[in-house]
């Protein structure tokens, strides 16, 4: 996780919402000074992430892999060809994901760097994503 990309990231859907790092403060209870340092890293930019998905429907997954998921609605659409895997299997795989997502959200909401566990949960996650967009018999 690199925290210089995140923060280009964050601070390009600031400012693509139109939005001001002293705007975003004021929402969050914080100064323009605490988010500038969210955004360079120098402090946890969970919080900053966390406020910008839950208000303007950003990604948690945009900001620290540069990359959209929306797996459900790609599945729920047939927007896919044959992948192998059976109805049962997408739906388990999507549950599991579900629940690795909001194991993901515990960890970044109480620490400040990648540990161990999250970078496992992280991979967990992309393996996931890629059985259910490529497709293979677990």
């Amino acid at each position: 996780m690199n925290k210089k990309d995140i923060g280009y990231r964050l601070k390009s859907f600031i400012k693509a919402q139109g939005l001001t790092q002293s705007a975003i403060g004021m929402q969050m209870g914080k100064t323009q000074s605490e988010i500038s340092e969210m955004i360079s890293g120098r402090r946890r930019f969970e919080p900053l992430a966390t406020f910008l998905c839950d208000k303007y429907g950003a990604s948690m997954d945009y900001f620290i892999t540069g990359e959209e998921h929306n797996l459900s609605d790609i599945i729920a659409n047939n927007n896919i060809g044959e992948n192998g895997l059976s109805h049962d299997d997408k739906v388990r795989l999507l549950d599991k994901l579900e629940s690795l997502y909001e194991r993901h959200q515990v960890i970044l909401k109480t620490i400040s760097d990648a540990t161990k566990e999250s970078d496992d949960i992280l991979k967990e996650i992309a393996t996931i994503n890629k059985l259910l967009i490529v497709g293979t018999q677990i």
